[in-house]
């Protein structure tokens, strides 16, 4: 033990003297104090730990027009620097061209490898078995991916904006597969729920916290005050706390959700993201359509008594646009093209499609820009890459991998769907129904944030969208919907 704390001293004070940072010279320390944590505790721990700090800590600097720096770091900042900045911007140190979140989903794999090679008891033991046929659409979908590399390259791509267009849909089958290897029962799903809730919680004390001490002193008024991300997150939660309750409903219940919930439907107002309202809105559909019971049939009997009352608020949110019609007006203004945001995505969805005509079945491959046919307004001072990063990620997808590249990359979330649908029919426990409701509203707004807003190219909503289907290879597994003897393609006799 003294050899070691002396060599990490040496090495840190070497790391200073060689790069003058010191973050840097706490690395070696933090990088010991971790290495023995990952070897002793279970897989899943480290898990649902990575899991909490992207979630809780995933917020940017923010431009804030009118001060010194023109940007505010939030408080923790060093903790997003290190799991989602490449480590050379962080450390000095060149070489370190990936994320600390990377380094640590890649010893988790290593581990996960070493552990199921030896059998090592404490991630083995008491462990489900998983759906073979979840892990064979992942595997295409990670196979699709690198062979969109290849072809990007071949055709003359940029290989420096392939990583960065990759990156995200190339974890997700990888996370989506060691997800499902730390999760031993259904019941481990818990914590998932947890860590989300409180890391929601977080997001959007922090939101209040930059509105009252930063932008309101400098008389700015944001748009919003989180990410695009952060509603999917929130929609996540507060649908997950409904279902709770809907599948075992009581007035002890109810009041247990009345704080997570109203605290989520806050962080959605102040956010005033229009996707976080349709997420919501579809979400509630398919927990609505999935539930059975008699919780249904209540339901069913106030949905017909207050359906004049929605529709009325769905058109008095076309001309009051603040207060209690600011929901209802956010729905209605996602179908118009009244705002230069939506006139601008429509320019951009239109070009996309012309890049993906002379490629309609195998796409362009990574490293290329989409091309712009037609020009909208110029945003190459604060987003240089939109050419290579298109806001329409399932658009920028087909003209990447046309139409067979963007079915096989997508595979995983119909078969996740599926398999979680399937497992809700075949379970009469609660928390299992539960967990599947969650499990396909996870997907569903995962898609509608790739339709709107780059959602695959975000890190929380790809750690949410692995544990997703994680969970429905799981549960498909537990409840029989899918054993996991049962084959992918299999030939049935006469």
């Amino acid at each position: 033990m003294v050899a070691l704390v002396s060599l990490t001293a040496v090495a840190g004070a070497a790391t200073f003297g060689l790069t003058g940072s010191a973050p840097a010279a706490a690395l070696p320390a933090l990088t010991v104090v971790v290495a023995y944590l990952l070897w002793t505790l279970p897989l899943r721990y480290t898990a649902f730990t990575y899991f909490g700090l992207a979630l809780a800590f995933s917020t940017p600097p923010r431009e804030l027009p009118g001060s010194p720096t023109e940007h505010w770091l939030p408080p923790f900042y060093i903790v997003y620097r290190l799991l989602f900045e490449n480590l050379n911007s962080v450390t000095g140190i060149g070489p370190l061209r990936f994320s600390g979140g990377e380094v640590l989903c890649g010893v988790m794999i290593a581990l996960a490898l070493m552990r199921e090679w030896r059998g090592v008891p404490t991630d083995v033991a008491g462990r489900v078995a998983k759906s073979r046929v979840l892990f064979d659409f992942l595997f295409l979908s990670l196979a699709t991916v690198l062979a969109l590399e290849v072809r990007g390259l071949a055709r003359g791509g940029d290989v420096t904006q392939s990583l960065w267009q990759l990156r995200e849909l190339l974890w997700l089958p990888i996370l989506a597969v060691l997800f499902s290897y730390c999760l031993r029962t259904p019941r481990d799903l818990t914590a998932v729920a947890v860590i989300a809730t409180i890391a929601a919680g977080f997001k959007i004390l922090l939101g209040v916290y930059y509105l009252v001490t930063v932008t309101r002193p400098a008389n700015f008024v944001p748009e919003s005050v989180s990410g695009h991300d952060d509603s999917v997150l929130f929609t996540v939660v507060l649908c997950v706390w409904i279902a709770w309750w809907l599948h075992r409903p009581s007035i002890g219940r109810f009041a247990r959700i009345l704080i997570p919930c109203g605290w989520v439907l806050f962080g959605i107002l102040i956010n005033n993201r229009r996707t976080a309202y349709v997420s919501i809105a579809s979400s509630l559909i398919v927990v609505y359509v999935l539930l059975q019971g008699p919780a249904k049939r209540w339901i069913n009997r106030r949905l017909i008594l207050a359906l004049p009352l929605l529709v009325g608020y769905l058109l008095a949110g076309r001309n009051h646009h603040n207060g209690i019609f600011k929901p209802a007006s956010a729905i209605m203004s996602v179908s118009t093209n009244e705002d230069a945001s939506t006139r601008t995505r429509e320019i951009e969805n239109y070009n996309l499609i012309q890049t993906l005509r002379p490629n309609l079945l195998l796409g362009s491959g990574w490293g290329h820009e989409y091309r712009e046919v037609s020009r909208a307004n110029d945003i190459s001072r604060f987003f240089a890459q939109y050419r290579y990063i298109a806001h329409n990620s399932v658009l920028w997808l087909l003209s990447i991998g046309g139409v067979i590249g963007f079915a096989t990359m997508w595979m995983p979330l119909v078969v996740g769907t599926f398999l979680a649908a399937r497992s809700y029919r075949f379970t009469h426990d609660s928390f299992e129904r539960t967990a599947s409701v969650s499990a396909i509203v996870v997907l569903v707004c995962y898609a509608f944030q790739s339709w709107s807003d780059m959602g695959t190219q975000s890190v929380p909503i790809m750690l949410l969208a692995a544990w997703a289907l994680a969970a429905s290879g799981t549960l498909a597994s537990t409840t029989g919907a899918w054993p996991p003897t049962a084959r992918t393609l299999a030939r049935h006799s006469e």
